[in-house]
């Protein structure tokens, strides 16, 4: 009787929101069931099968674009001594750029194998072997100090070692039965540690559900199908659950996200992230949660949709922010960069973040809403789409195009007016068109972020190519852009990308270097870059370049 009573008391604390259908626990907006039920039908397998990773890498036009480089450091030269010194960020950044070769070595090894080079694969699996037994005997992920109800150590943790699980995963075959446990036995000791971040005693409310929490219980979940460990992924989807939840706001934004001043449009943006990759992971389980309302009101449709309108109209964040009654003060953690831009809107400061948003693949690949990517690529966030081998690893950038397809064509998925200006970094191809002798016209625009009105072309000239070589051939307006300046741009054609190159003074602004990367979307290539005036206001220069 006394535990049947105990029973009874605990269960409104562990069902608050919910309710209960056929003996099973429902959410009251959707079909879903409690997390107890849910079982680990592919143990193991994370973002991708092996077999599927390597299908979808043959089957590219461009295959090694997703190693990048192959010049890198070798995995038995990584020094895995913890530095006792690094606190929060610190940690994560030192982690991420220890561990970088990682991704680019097994993409190599892939490669090999696909390309049918023994040897070379041999040689590779020899080092990549080496590694995880050496890393687990270092204790190098575990070994890191952190203050108390320091939110920022679990959350830099578990941001940085997705790639190490994701690549065990695909060839955990390779370790004999001690070696694996004892890699094993790394992240379930890691899991363990970070756990604190979900306790109420240790860790204030909005760590708990904002996106620290998020990223590391994603890395809970990612671990748990590892391991095939079900206790443990039904603790993850359960924590997930109940975050989704407690993040619930009337615009659609996240909660403990928008409550986080000038830096609260950066905080929902970063926050997509480990959400697509428990979505996309659980799908992979069979556990499909695109349809149902996450947050009591809306699908993931509907919160990506508001993410979209969000950025496009940023009044949405803070009108959320004051709604919530919360302020900017002292909420500035996000502005560290010189890329990011801070914006006054009405009174109201607020940083325009340059994250990438490479969560939109696996949300479409998931949903195929096509209406969604069309908004998503008329959307001025489109430009932040891109990858390489340290933009957003808990996505696993370097094979993001090869695991997040076109569920209808099975092939990559492109957004034809991408515009992105990042430099060094892979760009998708794209449908060109053929650069002649014929002529092109060239539009210089320049307006302030945030004030559509401020607009105005401040060049137009007639330009030609030869031999993917451009050069001004008439030179037409030129209010703030001397032709001086843009006789000395260079305008060059390669790889299906426009590079505009050179040194360039506007009125009010201070001499910068600017290379402009221009990428075709049907008959016209266009592309943009931010600039602060004298004041430090921030402007667009806007580039457009057609067939005539």
């Amino acid at each position: 009787m006394k535990f049947l009573l105990t029973l009874l008391l605990l269960i409104p604390s562990l069902s608050w929101g919910l309710t209960f259908k056929d003996g099973k626990q429902i959410n009251s907006n959707s079909n879903m069931t409690s997390s107890d039920e849910y079982l680990i039908k592919k143990p193991g397998i994370i973002f991708i099968e092996n077999k599927q990773l390597k299908n979808n890498l043959q089957k590219s036009k461009n295959i090694k674009k997703a190693c990048l480089n192959e010049n890198q450091i070798k995995l038995d030269n990584i020094n895995l001594q913890v530095n006792k010194s690094l606190r929060g960020s610190s940690v994560g950044d030192e982690i991420t750029d220890k561990i970088s070769p990682l991704l680019k070595t097994y993409c190599n090894f892939l490669i090999s194998e696909i390309n049918q080079e023994i040897n070379k694969s041999n040689e590779i699996k020899d080092e990549l072997i080496n590694f995880y037994i050496k890393l687990a005997k270092s204790n190098y992920l575990l070994d890191w100090d952190r203050d108390i109800n320091d939110s920022d150590h679990a959350y830099n943790i578990s941001i940085s070692i997705v790639p190490i699980i994701f690549v065990y995963a695909q060839i955990k075959d390779f370790f004999d039965i001690n070696e694996s446990n004892n890699i094993e036995k790394m992240f379930t000791d890691i899991v363990k540690k970070n756990e604190y971040i979900f306790s109420p005693e240790l860790v204030w409310e909005d760590s708990r559900y904002n996106n620290h929490a998020y990223y590391t219980n994603n890395v809970r979940m990612l671990v748990a199908i590892v391991l095939n460990n079900s206790k443990m992924f039904n603790q993850s989807i359960s924590y997930f659950l109940t975050q989704m939840k407690f993040n619930e706001t009337k615009s659609g934004l996240f909660k403990y996200e928008s409550k986080r001043g000038e830096c609260a449009l950066h905080y929902n943006l970063h926050t997509l992230s480990p959400i697509m990759s428990t979505l996309w992971n659980l799908n992979l389980q069979g556990v499909d949660f695109t349809k149902v309302n996450l947050n009591n009101t809306q699908t993931i449709d509907d919160i990506i949709s508001v993410m979209i309108d969000a950025y496009t109209n940023p009044m949405i964040v803070i009108k959320e922010n004051k709604r919530l009654g919360y302020n900017q003060e002292g909420r500035d953690t996000c502005g560290q960069s010189d890329t990011i831009k801070l914006e006054e809107l009405e009174g109201y400061k607020l940083y325009v973040p340059d994250d990438n948003v490479m969560w939109f693949a696996p949300y479409f690949s998931l949903t195929n809403n096509q209406e969604i990517k069309n908004k998503f690529t008329e959307s001025p966030i489109s430009k932040e789409y891109y990858y390489n081998g340290t933009s957003d690893s808990s996505l696993i950038s370097y094979f993001a195009p090869f695991i997040y397809v076109d569920n209808k064509t099975g092939e990559e998925i492109k957004f034809l007016n991408e515009i992105s200006l990042k430099l060094n970094e892979t760009r998708y191809d794209y449908d060109i068109i053929n650069f002649d002798q014929n002529n092109y016209e060239i539009e210089w625009t320049l307006e302030e972020v945030g004030n559509l009105d401020s607009k105005k072309i401040i060049a137009k000239d007639l330009l030609t190519f030869d031999s993917n070589i451009g050069s001004i051939i008439e030179f037409g307006d030129d209010e703030y852009l001397s032709k001086d300046i843009r006789t000395k741009f260079n305008y060059e054609f390669v790889d299906r990308i426009i590079n505009i190159s050179g040194n360039f003074e506007i009125e009010g602004f201070e001499n910068k270097e600017i290379l402009l990367q221009l990428l075709n979307s049907g008959e016209i290539f266009k592309g943009e870059k931010r600039l602060n005036d004298k004041k430090g206001i921030a402007h667009k220069i806007k580039v457009k370049i057609k067939k005539i």
